[in-house]
């Protein structure tokens, strides 16, 4: 699912002027990297790095993937805090 998602905005990106076409597509993650769920959180950061390693060829010429990172300490109020300030 999340896979899907990654290569349609890329190839949105791409599909933009010349100019604007060769640029780094940012991905916001955020997820629990501290705290007791710590673990899972890892094992997902990894399944999306390895992903966007595998499939970088499959994405429009010039068009990086670039995945920000964000821990919210296991804390919904930090989470929101977080996508709050990504969204402003």
């Amino acid at each position: 699912m999340y896979g899907k998602f990654i290569v349609a905005l890329a190839a949105a990106a791409a599909s933009l002027p010349s100019p604007l076409g060769a640029q780094t597509v940012k991905i916001g993650l955020i997820n629990s990297y501290t705290g007791w769920a710590a673990q899972p959180a890892d094992q997902a950061q990894k399944g999306f790095d390895l992903y966007v390693k595998e499939h970088e060829k499959d994405l429009p010429p010039g068009v990086k993937i670039e995945l920000l990172r964000r821990d919210d300490t296991t804390n919904p109020e930090v989470g929101k805090r977080l996508a709050q300030i990504a969204h402003a």
